[in-house]
């Protein structure tokens, strides 16, 4: 998977967020942080959600009605700004639409990302403190293989 680096998340309604944007910065790695109950969790639900589809639970979908999904926005050394809308209805609704205003469906998005699924993404760009507290496990071959296999993608 060629870098997709998340300029910004516009959430429609998504758990406990309803029409709230979030900036990123242009650094490599963005650091998530906040209270406890401030919506941390809910935010990296919402990206995986937007690259690979909406979870099997209700636990995110809206209590009070209003178009579940959003919209990220994200940088791609090829294809140039992205914008990845994906909403739930009666049914999911995926598009991509490039820089070059053509609209494209979920199998534009498959080929991007050349056979990373949502296992291997959640293992390697979306970890909390508790993956974090895992480490302490890891011997040093371990972690050197984790962080060759990471600085791959």
């Amino acid at each position: 998977m060629k870098a997709l680096r998340i300029k910004s998340l516009h959430i429609y309604h998504y758990g406990k967020f309803s029409n709230r944007t979030f900036h990123f910065s242009a650094s490599p790695v963005q650091l998530i942080y906040g209270l406890n109950e401030a919506g941390k969790t809910t935010v990296m639900s919402f990206i995986e959600s937007m690259l690979f589809g909406f979870p099997k639970s209700k636990k995110y979908e809206p209590k009070t009605g209003g178009v579940y999904g959003g919209v990220l926005e994200a940088e791609h050394p090829e294809y140039g700004v992205l914008k990845i809308e994906r909403t739930k209805g009666t049914a999911e609704k995926l598009r991509v639409y490039t820089e070059k205003g053509e609209v494209k469906q979920g199998d534009f998005l498959k080929q991007l990302f050349q056979g990373t699924d949502r296992a291997l993404y959640k293992a390697i760009y979306s970890f909390d403190v508790f993956g974090l507290q895992e480490i302490h496990a890891f011997n040093r071959d371990k972690i050197g293989e984790f962080l060759l296999f990471s600085s791959l993608f």
